[in-house]
C-alpha cells in the first residue's frame, strides 16, 4: 500500500492493520502534495530532486533528517499495484518548502525544523507553506497519476483534528484542507475521507503529563477510532485483507 502520513496517519494504519510490514508499503512523511507525484512514477526522470548528505547541516534535529533523507526516495519498477493509498493533511497543514542557495534542490520540513543559522545567513531559504489554493489542482494531479499507473484504486484522505489547536493560521488551513478534501471525495468515487472521532478530542497524556502540550498528538482513544474507520472503509471497498504477507509492493529506489 502507499501512505503519505505524520504521526497520526501512521498510527492509525498501524491499529488497523498491525500485521504490516515495511516491504508491504510505502511510505513518505514529508513529501508534499505539489511534490508527491514525482515519487510515484513508474520510471526513472531525467530531471529530478536529490537531496544530498551535505544538506544534514541544515536541519537541526538527526529524527528529522531521516525524513528529509526519505524525500529521494521513488517507487519505480513493475510491483503489484497497492490496495489502497492514505493520506494525511499534515505535510499540505504545516509542512514549508526550503530550496538552497545556488542550487535547484529543495525539500520539505516544518520552519522549526531547520537550523536557524542557515536561514540568517542566506544559505537556505523557506518558499513558504503550500498555497492552498493550488490544492485542488495538486490532488487532482496525484489522483491522475495514480489511476495511470494503477487504476482507480481507493484513495482515503485524514485530516488532523484541529480541536486542540489555538493559531489562527492553522485553524484556517485546517478547516479549508478539510473542505477540499470532502469536495474531492464527492467528485471522484474512489477518494474517501476518513471520518473523524465522534469522542471528545485529548491530547496525548505523556505529553499532558510533562507539561508539552502538542496539538497533534492525541491520546489512543482518537487513534483507534479513526483506525476502526479506516477498516470500514476498507471493507467497504471490498478489501479486507488488504496487506497479505509476503507481498512486495515493488521497487523502491533510494537515491542519494
Amino acid at each position: 500500500m502507499l501512505n503519505r502520513t505524520a504521526c497520526l496517519g501512521s498510527d492509525v494504519l498501524k491499529m488497523a492493520f498491525p500485521e504490516l510490514s515495511s516491504n508491504q508499503r510505502f511510505h513518505l512523511q514529508k513529501a508534499r502534495i505539489d511534490s508527491l507525484p514525482n515519487h510515484l512514477l513508474s520510471q526513472p526522470v531525467l530531471k529530478r530532486n536529490i537531496i544530498p548528505l551535505r544538506f544534514r547541516s541544515f536541519i537541526a534535529r538527526d529524527d528529522v533528517w531521516s525524513l528529509v533523507d526519505q524525500q529521494n526516495s521513488r517507487l519505480w519498477g513493475q510491483g503489484s499495484a497497492p490496495r489502497f493509498c492514505l493520506l494525511d493533511s499534515y505535510s499540505e497543514l504545516t509542512d514549508q518548502k526550503f530550496r538552497v542557495r545556488n542550487s535547484s534542490k529543495f525539500f520539505y520540513a516544518n520552519f522549526s525544523d531547520v537550523s536557524k543559522a542557515a536561514l540568517a545567513s542566506g544559505l537556505l531559504k523557506s518558499e513558504g507553506l503550500l498555497d492552498l489554493n493550488e490544492l485542488t489542482l495538486h490532488f487532482e494531479t496525484l489522483i491522475s497519476t495514480i489511476a495511470r499507473r494503477w487504476g482507480s484504486i481507493p484513495i482515503i484522505l485524514l485530516t488532523y483534528p484541529r480541536d486542540l489547536e489555538t493559531r489562527e493560521l492553522f485553524l484556517g488551513r485546517s478547516l479549508l484542507i478539510s473542505e477540499i478534501f470532502h469536495q474531492l471525495a464527492s467528485r471522484y468515487d474512489n477518494v474517501h475521507v476518513l471520518r473523524g472521532p465522534q469522542s471528545k478530542i485529548q491530547a496525548d497524556p505523556t505529553e499532558i503529563a510533562e507539561d508539552r502540550v502538542f496539538p497533534y498528538h492525541y491520546n489512543s482513544k482518537v487513534k483507534k477510532e479513526l483506525a476502526a474507520n479506516l477498516g470500514k472503509i476498507c471493507a467497504s471497498n471490498g478489501i479486507l485483507h488488504p496487506l497479505e504477507r509476503n507481498r512486495s509492493l515493488g521497487k523502491t529506489s533510494i537515491l542519494s
